[in-house]
């Protein structure tokens, strides 16, 4: 297998200024969004190809993919009570430090929003360690879900895109990205996860009359000398695209409409591989 990986400088965000490229006015970041990258779920819509691939929204469905991870991300995801039906996250967090949401009211109460001057329908930020469900981790159906996650800023010849981890995949990551870029950090050593190439494939679970896929995740090979230093160049100019794509568009974080988030299949499924 061709293990090399095409760097394209080009493909750092530059925001053109007022009368460059046939563009008027003056672009922001937040006008430029970052695809993403997902995994088909046989919960998933059609749209996105068959079971058991991932899904770059730019690039479509491949079975297995090799990549560099720029960056990660420390996420976390409030899910009301399955019972109520609603499908998609109550709020959202980009760095397990502070939350966001649109529906204020449902997430503290309506006493406390108002008390704090927030408004259900505009944007609001909630302290993690303040919020009444920061230890709801327990799936059950009568009960709030507040779990952890990974979003992973990967570069491979589909460009950069951004790879929201959560249910069955969270201990794959953890445990071949996440946790031994921890552990070097405690050594003293560096722990850039772009020191790196990844390949990621996947693996068919099934627990009874559910199926579900989980990546697998292993090191093709180890970045030096020019290559890498031009890869910490790229994570620098892109670190922050993560949180603030978070921000400015819920619908990257996993809406059941548009990732086929099985909110009740994937916390069981995640709790019981863990």
């Amino acid at each position: 297998m061709n293990t090399d990986v095409t760097i394209r400088k080009s493909n750092a965000p530059t925001i053109p200024t007022d009368g460059e490229v046939g563009m008027t006015g003056r672009a922001t970041q937040e006008d430029m969004v970052t695809p993403t990258c997902s995994i088909v779920q046989p919960t998933s819509s059609s749209d996105r190809g068959e079971a058991g691939q991932y899904f770059f929204s730019e690039a479509g469905a491949v079975a297995d993919f090799e990549a560099v991870v720029l960056d990660v991300a420390f996420t976390r995801t409030l899910w009301p009570p399955i019972e109520e039906g609603e499908g998609q996250p109550a709020c959202r967090s980009a760095d397990r430090e502070m939350g966001l949401t649109n529906n204020p009211s449902k997430v503290l109460g309506k006493k406390v929003a108002a008390e704090q001057g927030m408004k259900d329908g505009e944007t609001a930020f909630i302290p993690c360690d303040d919020c009444p469900h920061a230890n709801d981790d327990k799936f059950a159906r009568d009960a709030w879900l507040c779990k952890p996650g990974f979003a992973l800023l990967l570069h491979n010849e589909y460009g950069v895109s951004i790879f929201f981890v959560k249910g069955t995949a969270i201990n794959a990551v953890r445990r071949t990205i996440v946790s031994p870029a921890l552990r070097r950090i405690t050594q003293g050593k560096a722990a850039a996860p772009f020191s790196a190439l990844f390949r990621f494939s996947l693996t068919l679970r099934e627990d009874g009359a559910q199926k579900y896929y989980v990546p697998e995740i292993s090191t093709v090979r180890l970045l030096e000398g020019n290559e890498l230093a031009e890869y910490a160049e790229i994570a620098s100019t892109f670190r922050g695209r993560i949180s603030d794509q978070a921000a400015a568009d819920v619908e990257q974080e996993g809406e059941q409409g548009q990732q086929g988030f099985d909110p009740e299949g994937e916390a069981a499924a995640a709790a019981k591989s863990q």
